[in-house]
């Protein structure tokens, strides 16, 4: 089944994933770092085809249109090795076939508090004045 929607990774969330990666390998090795890879990228892939897929929440304490999806639940559907996916990713889609992938945090984080913060910050970069050019002055 062809993707319906095209996933776009923010910055927060490159970090977020690299972040993983490092910690994985470190951690665990580079095999199990690139086993997270891949499962990181059909968590990615099944939203793709499906935001609203079975497991998938809404997240309105958040945001009125953002979404998570665990990734232990893409474990059950690609066949993973990873024992215990811990991430989860967060989301919310854009037009007709845009998924913005927002963020990619750890179960245990206070998702929440987190994500009021990134929408906070944004909020006020959207509320601040623009930078005003000075007038030239007219020349008599």
């Amino acid at each position: 089944m062809a993707s319906k929607y095209k996933a776009r990774i923010t910055k927060k969330a490159r970090s977020d994933l690299k972040e993983i990666l490092k910690y994985s390998y470190r951690n665990h090795g580079e095999e199990m770092a690139l086993e997270y890879n891949k499962l990181i990228n059909s968590s990615i892939e099944l939203l793709e085809k499906d935001p609203f897929r079975p497991g998938s929440k809404e997240r309105n304490e958040i945001a009125s249109t953002m979404r998570s999806y665990h990734m232990r639940l893409a474990k059950e559907v690609v066949n993973s090795t990873i024992k215990s996916p811990r991430h989860m990713v967060f989301y919310f889609t854009a037009d007709k076939n845009k998924l913005i992938i927002s963020r990619v945090l750890h179960d245990a984080r206070d998702h929440v508090r987190t994500m009021k913060e990134i929408r906070d910050e944004v909020m006020k970069k959207a509320k601040a004045p623009e930078r005003q050019t000075p007038k030239k002055e007219r020349q008599s």
